[in-house]
């Protein structure tokens, strides 16, 4: 080894002694500046422990764990007709592929959900009375006619929209009324 080496860097050490001192004092003031960052938390959030990832105050309605790092164990979603908010463990899935489901609107195969009972399911079927279609009302038109007034009704009908087309004449000819008829009336 080169002895001309060892003095050259014993002199710059020397030197750069202030300089040295001054770089471990900046360190130590990162160090403080570090910890200065937990008090930067608003009271609705938290720090996760184990990626330091700052974010929203969280608390999983069905199994009742707080403060989940969606980094760390996966993004939270919505559960149920009611939305409440749940952890990655505990989101609902597809039936047919097992795919998480995020939202209440997701529907993925479409062919039902985990987190919905078939009577979730069914309430808004309505059994056509003419030709025993199921109808989807949040999908499809329905048509109620009764008999009576709308305030004394003696006699109910629900019919899909082809049946109460192919019925009309003859559902006026005995003497049903519906309200989208009387909306005609008013309108002309």
């Amino acid at each position: 080894m080169n002895p001309h080496i060892n003095d050259n860097v014993f002199s710059f050490v020397e030197n750069n002694e202030s300089n040295i001192d001054k770089l471990q004092k900046d360190i130590k003031v990162e160090d403080v500046d570090k910890n200065d960052d937990e008090d930067d938390i608003d009271d609705d959030e938290f720090k996760c422990k184990e990626c330091s990832t700052v974010q929203g105050l969280n608390n999983c309605e069905l199994c009742d764990k707080e403060n989940i790092c969606e980094e760390c164990y996966g993004q939270g979603g919505d559960y149920g007709p009611n939305e409440i908010w749940v952890c990655n463990d505990c989101l609902p899935t597809c039936l047919v592929c097992n795919s998480k489901l995020y939202t209440v609107h997701d529907t993925c195969c479409g062919n039902g959900r985990s987190d919905m009972t078939d009577e979730d399911d069914n309430e808004n079927i309505v059994v056509c009375e003419e030709c025993n279609k199921h109808v989807d009302c949040y999908k499809d038109n329905i048509h109620i006619l009764y008999k009576g007034e709308s305030n004394n009704i003696s006699e109910e009908l629900v019919l899909c929209t082809m049946c109460f087309q192919d019925m009309e004449d003859d559902l006026i000819q005995k003497d049903y009324k519906c309200d989208e008829w009387e909306d005609d009336d008013d309108t002309e």
